[in-house]
Parts: structure tokens; sequence; C-alpha cells
């Protein structure tokens, strides 16, 4: 068999297989990005009439926990300490209790202070 008719073969089986080879990376990359892990929820509790900021320092104590929630407790007016230790870069979302009702502070209204890889070192939301 000659070059030639090796060549044009083989040619003729890349240029089939490079759509393929384009899509399914294409298609790995939207999943990607689509497998988002939820944010890491932290739940606090507040006095029943408890309106206003709350500065939450993970990584502190020895609090109770379980799975992905972790609870804490006030220690201070506004300040409370959490076993909690979110992944650097990892969203968080508090879980805030207050008179048996649970409230949701969601990431985007959190702000948040890392250090310079990423560990979060406070966590400062509005109760409402």
């Amino acid at each position: 068999m000659s070059k030639r008719v090796k060549n044009s073969t083989f040619a003729f089986m890349v240029e089939i297989a490079r759509p393929y080879v384009v899509f399914g990376f294409l298609g790995m990359s939207l999943l990607a990005c689509a497998a988002k892990n939820p944010p890491h929820q932290i739940q606090i509790t507040v006095a029943d009439n408890y309106s206003g900021t709350v500065r939450v320092v993970p990584c502190q104590g020895a609090g109770p926990s379980s799975g992905n929630s972790e609870a804490a407790t006030p220690t201070e007016p506004l300040t409370i300490y959490t076993s909690a230790c979110p992944n650097p870069g990892e969203q968080i979302e508090l879980l805030v209790t207050r008179a048996g009702n649970v409230t949701r502070i969601m990431p985007e209204n959190l702000s948040v202070a890392r250090t310079g890889d990423g560990i979060p070192v406070e966590v400062l939301a509005h109760v409402p």
C-alpha cells in the first residue's frame, strides 16, 4: 500500500472524528460549570427580638455539627464563633434561627473576609 493511501485514510478519519472531539470537550466544559457545589450552610441562633448585624467567626470552637450544617451559639453580643469550617473559596449561606423561625441569608447578601488562600475568617450579615 502506498504512503499516499495511508495518509489520505488517516486524514479522512481525523476529519470525521474532529466534530465529535470538539463537541465532547464542549459538553464536558458545560457539565463542569453546571456541577456547582451547594453553599456551605452555617446555622446560627439569635435572640427572639434581635435585628441587626451579626459577625460569624468560622473554624473556632467545638460546636455541634451534623453533615454540611453546623450549629453555633453566641458567646458575646453580635459575635458568633462556630466550628463550621468552609473550604477555601467555598460559598457560605447562613441559616438564622430566631423565635423558632429560620431565615436563610444567601451568599450574595453576606460579606466574607478571607485569607490570601481563600479561607474564610469572618462572615458579616444583617439579620432583618
